[in-house]
């Protein structure tokens, strides 16, 4: 059985573009996106950095899952932001697909809101809780600093998109490694799961290798967390790392004794 393989189209002086050519353009290039990521959860995949002024936040492009299919985020959005001493989450709403004469369309919209609760259509890109006076910042001077209730971008709940599920923040992620290379990393997991960070490239870890590591650094059993859940017990494991390299390092000796007359 002869399967259809790959037509690349050329567009040359006195080839005739036809309507044949530009669907199999159509189908190789949204076609071999689709399949790249149609087994991904929903999620930001690449991108879609969040800065701030004195009134706006802006959403950087970018590239997000949802619907299982990757959509791409091309120019900046900007949207104003209020003070109003409550929770509040950006979130990125995608509409299912509609088509007309001319085109299939997926729109998407950016809009804050306080219900904090996960939807099919909906990626969280941060929360925040903004005082009146204040400016909202999203710089973390360190690990920590990632979960400041007051005036600062908090994306441990934001959602990215990883193979068959939705993860954890991989910019978090780099900030625990960052903080766990400041000093000598003695336990293998450590070095193994900061490498994987890094190794990564700033894509997503997927979160049942995060599970993993902190089950086996934690003694405990692996069992889906959720992400402030998984915030908390990092900071678990750096607490422990920081004692294991404080605590005095015992030395065997060889248990030969020396006998004088």
């Amino acid at each position: 059985m002869n399967l259809k393989g790959m037509r690349i189209p050329i567009f040359t002086e006195g080839n005739i573009l036809t309507g044949e050519m530009l669907e199999e353009m159509k189908e190789y290039t949204v076609g071999f996106a689709k399949l790249s990521y149609r087994e991904y959860g929903k999620g930001i995949l690449k991108g879609c950095n969040l800065t701030t002024t004195d009134s706006h936040i802006t959403l950087h492009p970018g590239i997000v899952i949802c619907f299982q299919e990757p959509i791409l985020i091309t120019m900046p959005a900007e949207i104003p932001y209020y003070p109003v001493n409550r929770w509040t989450a950006l979130k990125l709403e995608v509409d299912k697909e509609y088509e007309n004469s001319s085109w299939n369309i997926r729109n998407i919209s950016l809009a804050f809101t306080e219900d904090l609760e996960a939807k099919e259509n909906v990626i969280e890109l941060c929360r925040f809780r903004l005082q009146k006076g204040a400016r909202l910042r999203t710089e973390h001077r360190e690990f920590k600093d990632c979960n400041t209730e007051f005036d600062t971008i908090n994306q441990i709940y934001s959602e990215w998109a990883a193979y068959k599920e939705t993860t954890f923040s991989p910019e978090i992620l780099r900030s625990y490694g960052a903080e766990l290379m400041k000093s000598e990393i003695t336990n293998p997991w450590d070095m193994v799961f900061v490498q994987q960070i890094f190794n990564n490239r700033g894509e997503p870890l997927e979160r049942k290798a995060i599970q993993m590591y902190l089950s086996q650094r934690l003694g405990e059993p692996v069992q889906e967390w959720s992400n402030a859940e998984i915030y908390k017990k990092l900071t678990e494991v750096q607490g422990k790392a920081k004692e294991e390299r404080s605590a005095p390092v015992r030395r065997q000796g060889s248990g030969r004794r020396i006998m004088v007359d």
